[in-house]
């Protein structure tokens, strides 16, 4: 009997979420079987080699070595699905997460533009975030650390990995070119709301590269700590409030997302404020680099060294070759 063959039991919500209850729940006896097959099928030990009873007495506490590896299959899922599911799955992210521009530009135009109302108006900064988070939609800043697990564990090459990127990256900003223009060319933000979404567009041409840098690597951080934290919650509940407090925090701290940001810095530009250039290099290129930089680094490279001594050999399925060059027979196609 293969336990690695069997399905995952799914996660609890409503009333059969456990909240405290009893080690000996169906809830905690789902969630150790799940804690034992996806080790035996990944191949990892510690604590998926546990008891029946030691396991359903931590059935809701995964370990880091489980949250990676929850986080490893899921991308291998997600990113079996074909270019044209990923393109679209993108497209659509780039427009949710404009709708967080939207609510801020709304609420910032009708309090007037101060530091009180930009906070307040950071309350509907997480709005997107939770539209494509929920929904399951690609958005390249999640990417920076669903898919570099596959590569990390060396299931994946590096060459597909920059395909993902630039798939989901070039579908993101279309999406949110598409929401700016429709922004800017019809009665959604006119008025107050109007000059404050180009207020918000300006203030982000205002700062220097390497400072949209530096920021954009702690909101790479605190996006892809997000999806880290998404995969160790059991509760759509959780998931909401982690998803509500880390974003919220990105708008509050003034930090630059390349994905909301686009759908700022574009309405700018179609509103005649910004050049096509300008959007570019003066914002996508030091936000979208930064996002990586602190997706990959801070909670990729940190969080898999806490898992890399207990990863078994089984892992790496491709050669040097196959994961710095090009993508192996059994890799999933781009």
């Amino acid at each position: 009997h293969d336990a690695a063959s069997e399905p995952l039991s799914p996660p609890p919500t409503g009333e059969d979420a456990d909240d405290g209850g009893g080690p000996a729940s169906e809830h905690d006896t789902a969630a150790a079987d799940d804690s034992r097959r996806v080790g035996a099928r990944y191949g990892l030990p510690g604590r998926f080699e546990q008891s029946d009873l030691e396991a359903e007495a931590v059935g809701d506490i995964f370990d880091t070595n489980e949250i990676f590896t929850r986080i490893a299959a899921n991308a291998d899922r997600e990113f079996g699905h074909s270019t044209q599911l990923l393109f679209w799955s993108g497209l659509a992210a780039g427009l949710a997460i404009s709708l967080s521009f939207l609510g801020m530009a709304t609420v910032e135009g009708a309090l007037g533009m101060s530091s009180a109302a930009r906070i307040t108006a950071a309350l509907l900064y997480p709005l997107g975030f939770i539209f494509t988070v929920l929904g399951r939609y690609q958005l390249f800043t999640e990417n920076t650390l669903t898919p570099v697990t596959l590569v990390l564990t060396w299931r994946a090459s590096i060459p597909r990995l920059m395909r993902i990127w630039g798939l989901v990256l070039g579908a993101n900003v279309l999406g949110t070119a598409f929401a700016g223009f429709y922004f800017s060319q019809t009665d959604i933000l006119s008025g107050p709301a109007a000059e404050a979404g180009i207020e918000i567009g300006r203030h982000l041409l205002e700062m220097d590269w390497w400072t949209l840098f530096f920021k954009g690597t702690i909101a790479g951080w605190l996006v892809a700590g997000m999806v880290w934290l998404n995969h160790a919650a059991r509760t759509a509940t959780a998931r909401l409030f982690i998803v509500f407090a880390l974003m919220f925090t990105v708008a509050a701290a003034d930090l630059a997302h390349c994905i909301v940001g686009s759908s700022e810095v574009l309405y700018l530009v179609f509103e005649g404020e910004a050049t096509v250039l300008d959007y570019f290099w003066r914002f996508l290129a030091p936000a979208a680099l930064g996002n990586t930089v602190g997706g990959v680094v801070l909670v990729g490279l940190l969080n898999y060294a806490q898992t890399s001594g207990e990863v078994q050999a089984e892992w790496q399925s491709l050669s040097w070759r196959e994961w710095l060059l090009g993508t192996a027979p059994h890799e999933p196609a781009a």
